[in-house]
């Protein structure tokens, strides 16, 4: 599979091999070869949420929530980090001339049918105050699933203990007490937000009133997984392809509609639909008539938009929605 990834879903190990460059070339806050003797420690390995995965003060922001058997419940869009006290020999870790990580040193595995997990490793030899956000409190070792993991499915990653040892070239890490090298995992269901104007409270106590918007207003729908078709882009930031199953779209599973009276049937709107080139995790829902540029579509004015991601919608792995989820707003003002 191309590994070529996406930037919204790897930026934080971007800034991780960015900083390390500059600590390795002298430029930044280098870590101090003066390492206490003996076993380097493994002190914590657990699941991060990619988008957020460090806590500006704690390090990993380590997610915490368990299924009904006990078993962690992860989003889709995870990562996996490791917290070490002492450097660690990097070359058994990365490639010195890319930094980047090699081959063979977690494996993720799932029980989705014809599906082989890939993943990029980051070994960051220590995290500064300033950094700390961007980097996890160091040394440290991630592992990134290339495509994130298939939604609403068990899983697991195991790091291959044999290629992690101390500074000193022979010394095996260790575990601390209760830390594991192996994780195993159920993932969360797939979801979307559809992202209308909120509604609003009726001050009469009865339902909400529709959020309102512009005839122009595009909406954004965002999933907590990577969503098919997924093409690469060619330009920086890349999109990764993540094509595990051919032919898969769900541009035919988003459908807006448009009540234009009250109590009639709502009647289909030829809205224009797109994938974010630069995000596979977000569809575009713009009003008809929408050209290339964005612009020129305009939704019926004082009609009820109805945006509906029906059950079969799926994302890179094949995991289905489920569930129909719908939202709705209300056009105001006049079409531009």
């Amino acid at each position: 599979m191309n590994q070529v990834r996406s930037w919204v879903f790897n930026s934080n190990v971007w800034w991780a091999v960015t900083l390390g460059a500059v600590a390795a070339a002298g430029l930044g806050c280098e870590p101090s070869n003066t390492v206490k003797p003996g076993a380097a420690v493994m002190l914590s390995f657990g699941a991060v949420y990619q988008p957020a995965p460090t806590d500006s003060v704690d390090g990993p922001a380590y997610l915490t929530t368990v299924d009904a058997a006990g078993v962690p419940l992860i989003p889709p869009r995870s990562e996996f980090i490791a917290i070490f006290d002492r450097l660690l020999d990097p070359s058994l870790l990365e490639d010195p001339t890319t930094s980047t990580g090699l081959p063979g040193l977690a494996t993720l595995t799932t029980t989705v049918p014809s599906v082989t997990l890939d993943a990029s490793t980051v070994y960051a030899p220590g995290g500064d105050a300033t950094f700390h956000v961007l980097l996890a409190a160091g040394p440290s070792f991630t592992v990134v699933p290339s495509c994130g993991l298939p939604a609403g499915a068990p899983g697991g990653v195991q790091l291959t203990m044999a290629d992690f040892v101390s500074h000193d070239g022979k010394t095996p890490v260790v575990l601390a007490t209760g830390v594991t090298s192996a994780i195993t995992f159920q993932t969360e269901p797939l979801a979307v937000d559809i992202g209308v104007p909120a509604p609003t409270a009726d001050p009469a106590g009865g339902p909400d009133v529709l959020g309102t918007a512009t005839p122009d207003t595009t909406i954004t729908l965002s999933f907590n997984s990577l969503t098919p078709p997924g093409t690469a882009s060619t330009t920086p930031p890349f999109t990764a392809p993540c094509t595990f199953f051919s032919g898969l779209t769900i541009a035919s599973r988003i459908h807006a509609t448009a009540t234009t009276v009250a109590g009639a049937a709502p009647t289909p709107v030829a809205a224009v639909i797109t994938q974010n080139a630069m995000d596979a995790t977000q569809w575009m829902v713009a009003p008809p008539g929408t050209g290339a540029d964005g612009t020129g579509g305009a939704w019926p004015v004082g009609a009820t938009i109805t945006i509906t991601v029906d059950a079969a919608a799926v994302d890179v792995f094949n995991q289905p929605l489920g569930a129909d989820k719908a939202a709705s707003f209300t056009v105001v003002g006049s079409t531009p």
